[in-house]
């Protein structure tokens, strides 16, 4: 996920040092070639009070994973399935009660009838911003289209584009929203997509991260930072990888558990990457239904007549 995400293609182009069309035209290819299969905008979830966790597990055969799949894609607030080679899976999921987690981590666990998991909580920035009628209507129009033109939404609503211009702005700023694209790890052409799980004490975690992504600088196209679940788990992190064949995997794997302060290293390939955005869909949804009055943001201008 990425607040960033109405960046333009000229500032992109700008860092990357390459000309916007390329820039254009490379963002069409992923979309074309399925690589991006669908994004989203979707909501903090520390803005309705919510959090977000991510199990790492083992299926345990001869349980079927498909069958494991299949059932953890019908639970409430699963968000995203990653498939790995093997037995690995990743599961990431949405929640509103500390207690109904539990109760679900211990689900996800007995069907795929495992002792133990890896269980951590993704880490977003607290938001207390306040939405009025306006942002949420502004949110559900950018829903599927998180880069629809202000000027397109501005239509669309009544509002002047300077207002849907500020209005989006103020809620990027605020860490309120992010784009959150779906991507497909077999149409990574030329190359193999792959996970490195690397677990550290905190003491460790700058030191190793640091090392990480500057030896890894090539590869890495996302980095999975998590906080630990309960006091006392170890700190995990997934870095998220393109890399140019097998390989390369085993040895980037065995160059990151020579690593000094790391308690353990996996690394997993991509077989594919489920993403649900029915509940997160649902969440703007919701809130743009509510009876909601907006409160004056600075820089607002009078509504445009239809």
């Amino acid at each position: 996920m990425n607040s960033q995400f109405r960046k333009s293609y000229e500032s992109v182009a700008k860092r990357v040092g390459v000309d916007e069309e390329t820039v254009r035209n490379r963002v069409k290819g992923y979309h074309r070639s399925g690589f991006i299969k669908d994004w989203r905008t979707v909501l903090n979830p520390t803005l309705l009070r919510a959090g977000e966790i991510v199990l790492w597990l083992d299926v345990n055969p001869p349980t079927s994973k498909d069958d494991v799949i299949e059932k953890v894609r019908l639970m409430p607030g699963v968000i995203l399935i990653g498939h790995f080679y093997g037995t690995f899976l990743g599961i990431v999921l949405r929640y509103r009660d500390e207690n109904a987690v539990s109760r679900q981590i211990e689900l996800i666990r007995r069907v795929a009838e495992v002792d133990t998991a890896i269980v951590a909580r993704v880490p977003f920035p607290r938001c207390l911003l306040s939405l009025g009628k306006t942002d949420w209507g502004i949110l559900r129009a950018i829903l599927r289209e998180p880069r629809k033109p202000c000027a397109a939404i501005a239509t669309e609503l009544g509002l002047s584009s300077r207002t849907v211009n500020r209005r989006i702005q103020r809620m990027i700023d605020a860490a309120a929203i992010f784009g959150f694209p779906s991507v497909n790890p077999r149409a990574a052409e030329g190359a193999v997509m792959a996970t490195m799980l690397v677990s550290y004490t905190a003491e460790a975690k700058r030191e190793v991260d640091d090392t990480i992504g500057k030896h890894l600088e090539p590869y890495l196209w996302h980095t999975f930072q998590m906080l630990p679940y309960r006091t006392g788990d170890p700190w995990t992190c997934g870095f998220n990888l393109i890399l140019p064949d097998v390989g390369e995997a085993e040895e980037v794997g065995r160059w990151a558990k020579r690593l000094p302060g790391i308690l353990g290293v996996r690394i997993e390939l991509f077989h594919g990457n489920e993403t649900l955005y029915g509940p997160l869909d649902e969440e703007i949804e919701m809130g743009s239904a509510l009876p909601l009055v907006d409160r004056p943001v600075a820089g607002d201008l009078t509504p445009r007549s239809p």
